[in-house]
């Protein structure tokens, strides 16, 4: 339903049947959408998104257990979500889908009872092979949205321009050929994980500023700001804003990775102060799944290795204010189960 009325909000229209023709149109049809009064649907959407984060990691890890009822509910779902997503022309929530699955299939994996070591063998390689499946039909996609878009646009923008040049042949063009579909699926791949290396370089050359604290989400600083009153050029002082302004890498179409965004906040010095302490939460949610079958751990546990993967994008799980405002109640009811000491398992 939440993600129904995310589409029909900015499109007006949910779409089955013509969804692979319109990809590109609709990804920036969506942009130029601007709301002249408070939309209380979208407001609801906000304020629940967490019961999302839910759904994803119990469904897929207690699949086999559902009743044919809660199957064919699950499964209606996760085709609605994945139809919103090409409907929108993004590949964010399709490759949030994915990540929670091989996340799911690495902790079967890990947590089988039985001790056969030939059966464990099987196993492992059986789920290595869902896994290698899942990585080549989500890049099917990617590669999908992505030349959409480009073929919308009518050229590649090159955000490397003042930093670095583009070889005119590229070793996967001397292998597949040049503007074949393999090429330009690895291109984009090298593209979509490699460039916000560039705009944390860019970075690396600008003094912090204070953000009082907010800076690793925009939300944040929009909430800061309209709510609050914080200062209006607050937001300026953040490393992606000065980039623009600097360097001209364009905020909010060019990355710079995780690590810029969490140094907004606690400047570039101590970001991996940031990493040691979310690795440490995401090795204990992954111990605690482990010894104790706890629901809240599992699910923290896919937020957090969502987070980890796109590390070299974005700081994802906190951008958005759907993802700011899930992360922090995740956040909240984690803490909250472990100082009350509150256990919520499965047998």
């Amino acid at each position: 339903t939440f993600q129904i009325i995310w589409v029909v909000t900015f499109l007006d229209s949910f779409s089955f049947i013509n969804v692979f023709n319109t990809i590109g149109d609709n990804y920036f049809e969506r942009m130029e959408v601007e709301f002249n009064d408070v939309n209380i649907f979208m407001q609801i959407r906000t304020l629940f998104w967490v019961l999302t984060y839910f759904v994803y990691p119990i469904g897929f890890m207690f699949f086999k257990e559902m009743s044919l009822k809660y199957k064919c509910l699950f499964i209606t779902t996760v085709i609605i979500e994945i139809f919103a997503s090409l409907n929108m022309g993004v590949s964010k929530n399709i490759g949030d889908l994915f990540l929670i699955l091989i996340m799911v299939i690495f902790l079967k994996n890990t947590t089988d009872k039985k001790t056969d070591t030939l059966f464990q063998m099987k196993k492992k390689r059986k789920n290595y092979f869902k896994v290698g499946l899942l990585i080549i039909f989500f890049l099917l996609i990617f590669s999908l949205i992505q030349n959409s878009r480009d073929d919308v646009v009518g050229y590649v923008e090159n955000p490397f321009v003042g930093f670095a040049t583009i070889r005119e042949n590229s070793f996967f063009e001397n292998i597949f050929g040049k503007n074949s579909a393999l090429t330009i699926l690895f291109d984009k791949i090298g593209y979509y994980l490699s460039h916000g290396y560039a705009g944390l370089a860019y970075a690396l050359e600008l003094p912090f500023e204070n953000t009082m604290g907010l800076g690793f989400s925009n939300s944040m600083l929009e909430y800061a700001i309209q709510y609050f009153g914080f200062p209006s050029d607050l937001m300026s002082a953040t490393y992606n804003y000065r980039l623009n302004s600097v360097f001209g890498w364009k905020d909010g179409q060019w990355w710079s990775t995780s690590f810029v965004r969490i140094g907004n906040s606690v400047s570039l010095l101590f970001v991996p102060v940031i990493m040691y302490l979310l690795g440490y939460l995401f090795g204990k949610a992954e111990n605690e799944w482990r010894e104790k079958k706890d629901v809240i751990s599992l699910v923290f546990e896919c937020q957090l290795f969502i987070g980890f993967v796109y590390a070299s994008c974005n700081f994802q799980i906190f951008q958005g204010r759907q993802a700011l405002i899930a992360t922090f109640c995740l956040l909240f009811v984690y803490f909250v189960k472990n100082v009350l000491h509150l256990k919520i398992t499965v047998k």
